[in-house]
């Protein structure tokens, strides 16, 4: 579970910097950025199918039909699927240094988890993508322009169905996770770096 959770704080890490994408560009260059940012990070393809940007009085942004393939070597050719990742977006906040997302909802999200001896595909997601370890020591304040800062209100992941493959069981295992909330990731007033948010989920 401890991977799972990690392996979630890295998407996230991909969502909160397309969302900020998404306000700043047409939809095309968006999906682009993703799509390459997602790659590089994660070591393996990071694909979506499609993006909508709304701006105005009720700024909003949705990606749909977002896929990270499995690493070579194992047998589904998805670890992670997101059928609509949706979020508000507050428009006052465009020309500030913190950009707030009161929302973010996560549907029809499907894990693949798959496990052979002592190795499992999401550990080979995670190698050598660092996403911080919870610490007691306060986080360092972000250098001037090294990073978008934002401020999401709540965060839901609702619903994530999982395939279990492992060499101990004949068949996979089904399952679908209770839903995951998280609120106040940064703050309007400081707020936190894609980075900071991923290890504040995790």
């Amino acid at each position: 579970m401890k991977t799972i959770m990690k392996f979630g704080g890295v998407l996230v890490v991909l969502i909160a910097a397309g969302v900020w994408y998404l306000a700043s560009n047409i939809d095309g260059i968006a999906k682009d950025i993703i799509e390459n940012v997602g790659s590089e990070t994660l070591g393996t393809d990071v694909r979506l199918s499609g993006v909508k940007i709304k701006l105005g009085a009720e700024s909003g942004a949705a990606l749909s039909g977002l896929t990270v393939a499995n690493p070579n070597g194992w047998s589904a050719p998805n670890a992670f699927e997101l059928g609509t990742i949706g979020a508000s977006i507050a428009p006052a906040s465009l020309s500030k240094d913190v950009i707030e997302i009161p929302r973010v909802l996560v549907e029809d999200a499907r894990m693949t988890f798959e496990q052979k001896g002592t190795k499992t595909n999401l550990q080979d997601l995670l190698n050598g993508v660092d996403t911080g370890e919870p610490s007691e020591e306060p986080a360092e304040e972000p250098a001037e322009g090294s990073d978008v800062l934002i401020a999401i209100g709540e965060l839901r992941l609702a619903g994530i169905g999982v395939t279990a493959i492992t060499d101990q069981l004949e068949e996979p295992l089904e399952f679908t996770l209770d839903d995951v909330v998280v609120r106040n990731i940064g703050t309007p007033a400081a707020g936190a770096t894609p980075a900071q948010a991923a290890e504040q989920i995790v």
